[in-house]
């Protein structure tokens, strides 16, 4: 049969042997059986899909070449395969968005992107806690988030990044607003915002990132805030209003006084809501085992506040579906379990090798030896830093990667993450 096209993908599986940089093409295999049953599916029959050695791209991941156009794609899920062959296959139409350029080897770095925000509100919710409304500096619509997203924060005098949950409602494009608690054991950035951000002020941010996804198709959503853990928790309840969804919510506190946004949830929430104050004892809060015992059909838990109440949450939980559990951190607390080993991390983009110590993270070795990669927290919990791993196994140490995610073996968290037991190297697309 005379084939009209050939397309040439990357599935070469050897991983130990290359010098600086990945054979293993991870997802290379399943994407490319999908595509074939894809064009099947479409009636495309003369085009075939061929198997390929290493395309000398391996650093990008999945990669293909069809011919007799020579046209270089990179390409990550089967929706970029659906588009390849609908655009380019069906219709000759190429998908820029996906090419490469000639030779190129690497994605395109992004950078961190910013916006340049005034304050045109900053009230006091509590002696603690700080309600602050942030608009475009220009007055434009500003960048559209979902609930559950968060913002980067630029902080001090240098370049620090903080990480503040959106409170109001997703619909809302004129405005971002946060909630800051000043917290003694923070590492500064809550500290600066109390006492030098003014109504008028300038300050800059990241686009909305979001690592705390509302599951919208559940038919009922569990939410469970403690705390400032009430910020993201406010803002899926607008969401779930605007959607009809079904929902209750438990916001846990001291007490009414420290109840940052209570006037809010309740106006908010309204009968859905239950308020559990402790006046510091536990034992007097949120029974978690009673709510917790009892899954209703499908429904999602979200937490979000204090280590504490998050395992205990959790724990209550535990014939809940893993997947089911959504939570969000504020702060890491180490593992017993976690061991740390020396390894070293090739960097495929700078053709070179640094040795990581005991004592430090992959990030701390980076900036040693002055290479510089995007980062905030350090702590693995808002998803700065996230990497690609072009080879090796990770021990996955953060809180932002769902168990599928890191499942994958194909991204990690510099800050915090390390070579799994036994791995004496990792290669990073960095």
């Amino acid at each position: 049969m005379h084939y009209r096209k050939h397309i040439f993908c990357c599935v070469n599986e050897r991983a130990a042997d290359h010098p600086r940089s990945c054979c293993k093409a991870r997802g290379s295999v399943p994407l490319r059986e999908y595509m074939k049953k894809r064009a099947k599916q479409l009636g495309i029959d003369d085009v075939r899909v061929n198997n390929s050695g290493c395309l000398e791209r391996c650093e990008l991941g999945p990669t293909m070449v069809i011919y007799p156009e020579g046209i270089w794609y990179h390409y990550e899920s089967e929706s970029d395969i659906d588009e390849i062959l609908d655009s380019h296959i069906s219709r000759g139409q190429p998908v820029k968005r996906l090419m490469l350029r000639d030779g190129q080897k690497f994605p395109d770095s992004v950078g961190f992107l910013r916006l340049k925000l005034k304050v045109s509100g900053a009230e006091p919710m509590t002696e603690d806690t700080l309600k602050i409304q942030l608009e475009d500096e220009q007055g434009r619509e500003l960048p559209e988030f979902t609930a559950g997203a968060h913002v980067d924060l630029i902080v001090g005098t240098g370049d620090e990044r903080r990480s503040y949950s959106l409170i109001n409602d997703p619909s809302e494009l004129r405005r971002y607003v946060i909630g800051v608690l000043k917290d003694s054991n923070s590492r500064g950035g809550s500290e600066w915002i109390h006492e030098n951000i003014r109504l008028g002020d300038c300050i800059e941010s990241g686009y909305p990132k979001n690592n705390f996804n509302l599951i919208e198709s559940a038919p009922y959503h569990l939410l469970i805030a403690g705390g400032i853990g009430v910020a993201p928790i406010l803002s899926m309840c607008h969401r779930l209003n605007s959607i009809g969804a079904e929902y209750e919510v438990h916001y846990c506190e001291r007490n009414e006084r420290e109840a940052a946004f209570i006037d809010e949830m309740r106006d908010v929430a309204k009968d859905r809501l239950t308020v559990h104050y402790d006046e510091g004892n536990p034992e007097h809060g949120i029974e978690l085992n009673a709510i917790l015992s009892k899954r209703p059909d499908g429904a999602q838990l979200y937490i979000c506040g204090p280590n504490g109440l998050m395992e205990d949450a959790k724990a209550a939980a535990n014939a809940w579906p893993r997947d089911s559990i959504h939570t969000e951190k504020f702060r890491q607390t180490p593992s017993s379990d976690w061991t740390n080993n020396e390894f070293e991390v090739v960097l495929a983009r700078h053709e070179t090798t640094i040795k990581v110590g005991k004592e430090q993270s992959i990030l701390e070795a980076l900036r040693a030896q002055n290479i510089t990669t995007d980062f905030s927290c350090t702590e693995g919990l808002c998803g700065t830093c996230r990497t690609k791993v072009l080879f090796g196994n990770v021990e996955h140490r953060d809180s932002v990667l769902t168990d599928a995610e890191k499942s994958q073996e194909n991204l990690m968290m510099v800050c915090i993450s390390r070579a799994a037991a036994g791995e004496e190297r990792l290669i990073l697309d960095i």
